[in-house]
């Protein structure tokens, strides 16, 4: 008999950092494929989708340069604050490649920093299933 089990980072978990991460897929990319082609990445920079009331609570612009960070780790990516985002649910596209700078931070956004390496409670790899926070940076 199928049964639902709670990830240790699922929505309803406690946890330090409120919002919840998802990875989905890029348009311009399959999977990694495709990084660092200027023409593709104009047209679609690395971001983090928040809803409106989200970054208003945190006083982040549409456009502006945001790190994305939890326990495991930070991305620096750009804001798109859009409605087509639930509120407390953020958005990193999968697939950008790893570029940390000297402070660890990466630089190139992929989200694989901040997700668990161990599977959710139901065996599946939790790529879903990572609680971040979000702030401003220069």
């Amino acid at each position: 008999m199928p049964s639902y089990f709670e990830s240790d980072e699922g929505p309803n978990a406690p946890s330090q950092y409120p919002l919840q991460l998802i990875t989905t897929k890029a348009q311009h990319r399959c999977h990694s494929t495709f990084t660092g082609n200027p023409l593709l990445e104009e047209l679609q920079p690395q971001d983090v989708w928040l809803c409106p009331g989200d970054a208003a609570s945190r006083h982040i612009a549409d456009g502006q340069n945001v790190a994305v960070f939890n326990s495991r780790g930070r991305i620096r990516v750009v804001a798109r604050v859009t409605e087509r985002i639930k509120p407390g649910v953020v958005l990193v596209h999968e697939g950008a490649w790893y570029r940390p700078d000297a402070d660890g931070t990466d630089l190139g956004g992929n989200p694989n920093v901040l997700t668990n390496h161990l599977a959710s409670p139901g065996g599946a790899y939790a790529y879903n299933s990572a609680r971040v926070e979000i702030e401003v940076v220069p």
